[in-house]
């Protein structure tokens, strides 16, 4: 609730100033909404991003706003594409679903030489500015990049769990990937977490999501493992467990 709250203020600031800027033409603010693929985690980010924009006034059954969706499915190059789409439609403001859609809003969108702020990037289900590498050299992130992030201090939590609810643990699995910089910090976190309590960790790392079904399957026939899924929605959307 904290988070959607948070939400809600800052995409009622910006919208609001939106409006002020359209008031004499009457135009309703536009939206893109920017998803990289489709998942029950993400449609919740989702929902809650637009109860958001409801909490502050603007619905597209009340014909107060316009909402340009897109879903990459997936797909990087679909993701760009995406992105320049919502850029051509001249969107008032970019929601990022993912680490992913989130880099690619800022970088297409960023700051331009005039000094002019680019289109706001509103940010959700992703890590923090720095983790993200989204930073600049002083440690800012980009004036136009506002939102919720994601730390890594539930590792911490889950793995102390682990060896309450199953003392008899001796390894952790998990499939990490390598292009993703939240799945490789979060793999870097649970390293460091394993070898502190005296845990074994055996990884897999993958490139796409089609290895990710597969690397699950090796792990899983390992005695006295628990699998542990990082936060990487790419895998976790085709990562099927049982």
């Amino acid at each position: 609730m904290f988070k959607t709250y948070i939400l809600s203020f800052f995409v009622c600031c910006m919208l609001i100033g939106c409006n002020s800027k359209m008031e004499n033409s009457k135009q309703k603010p536009i939206v893109g909404f920017l998803d990289f693929v489709e998942d029950a985690t993400l449609a919740q980010a989702k929902q809650g991003f637009f109860d958001a924009l409801t909490k502050s006034g603007y619905s597209e059954k009340d014909s107060t706003i316009e909402i340009i969706y897109q879903n990459a499915q997936g797909d990087q190059p679909t993701l760009l594409q995406a992105c320049d789409l919502l850029i051509s439609k001249k969107v008032d403001l970019i929601a990022a679903n993912t680490t992913l859609a989130t880099i690619t809003s800022v970088q297409r969108s960023k700051d331009l030489p005039s000094g002019k702020v680019g289109i706001p990037v509103c940010m959700m289900v992703a890590p923090r500015p720095d983790i993200a590498g989204l930073t600049d050299k002083n440690g800012n992130a980009p004036k136009n990049l506002f939102g919720v992030y994601e730390t890594l201090e539930y590792i911490d939590t889950s793995i102390a769990l682990i060896k309450q609810l199953k003392p008899g643990a001796k390894i952790i699995g998990t499939i990490y990937n390598q292009s993703e910089p939240q799945s490789r910090d979060a793999f870097n976190q649970l390293e460091k977490n394993c070898k502190q309590l005296g845990l074994q960790l055996v990884s897999v790392p993958v490139n796409n999501s089609s290895e990710s079904q597969l690397a699950t399957q090796s792990l899983l026939t390992k005695n006295r493992m628990c699998f542990f899924a990082l936060p990487d929605n790419v895998i976790l959307h085709h990562l099927k467990l049982f």
